[in-house]
């Protein structure tokens, strides 16, 4: 196992030079961590750039593996998206805590 940069993993595996695996923060593991608590999840830590990164790596996947990642990362999007809009509307002292668990695309919705 070796861990590639996303863009060479594209081009390695268009020329089907390697087997694509997906990491653990697509996995169904992962969907039942979000199922019991979205909000609580810190895709940072997972990935700065989660949503990104799962929509740029699931077409390399199977038709299923797609699928199901598609479906995670709608899932998890939702799942945040309530938490994320409260609290950018209550006071500062709380935002610190939320915001290091944001991905970069939840944080440009937090600070608009």
């Amino acid at each position: 196992e070796v861990h590639i940069p996303l863009w060479l993993a594209k081009s390695l595996r268009m020329g089907r030079y390697v087997h694509l695996q997906v990491g653990d923060h697509f996995s169904p593991g992962f969907r039942l961590k979000v199922k019991a608590g979205a909000s609580q999840v810190n895709l940072h830590a997972k990935s700065p750039y989660y949503y990104y990164a799962g929509r740029a790596t699931a077409p390399l996947t199977s038709a299923d593996r797609e699928e199901s990642i598609r479906e995670l990362l709608a899932e998890v999007y939702a799942g945040r998206f309530a938490s994320i809009l409260n609290t950018s509307e209550s006071s500062a002292a709380e935002h610190s805590h939320l915001k290091e668990k944001l991905a970069e695309m939840e944080l440009n919705v937090f600070d608009q």
